[in-house]
């Protein structure tokens, strides 16, 4: 399996959550996501986003790059064949956070507290994982 890292990470401590986007082309819908993250009522710095391409595509990872770099704490990895698991697992292998939150490339969070309560849903000692 392919492994290239491209897009700019922020210099922030061990992120709290680590989000995995799997995508295959969708720079729109990325980007529609990214801002939707962007705008949540949640301290960023505590929050890795991996962007994981099944090909690899400089243009969509110039794009990312480009817009988001100075906002969030990205980067991205490509894994060089197809499949959404596949990508998902590759995000999840390049993750540092204690906690995976895994988004598709064409979901929007509208609501502004999603990462807050994903933090507070895992915080119980009960609960050994989420699903929607």
């Amino acid at each position: 399996m392919r492994c290239d890292i491209k897009l700019h990470q922020m210099k922030t401590a061990k992120p709290i959550i680590s989000i995995i986007i799997p995508t295959l082309r969708r720079a729109d819908s990325v980007d529609r996501l990214l801002q939707s993250l962007f705008e949540q009522n949640y301290d960023l710095r505590r929050v890795e986003v991996i962007v994981a391409m099944n090909v690899k595509d400089p243009e969509q990872e110039l794009r990312i790059e480009q817009k988001w770099k100075s906002k969030l704490n990205i980067k991205g990895v490509s894994t060089g064949v197809m499949g959404v698991n596949k990508a998902r697992n590759l995000g999840m292998e390049h993750a540092s956070g204690e906690i995976f939150l895994l988004l598709d490339d064409d979901m929007e969070l509208l609501q502004k507290d999603i990462l807050q309560k994903h933090e507070e849903y895992h915080s119980d000692a009960e609960l050994m994982g989420l699903g929607g």
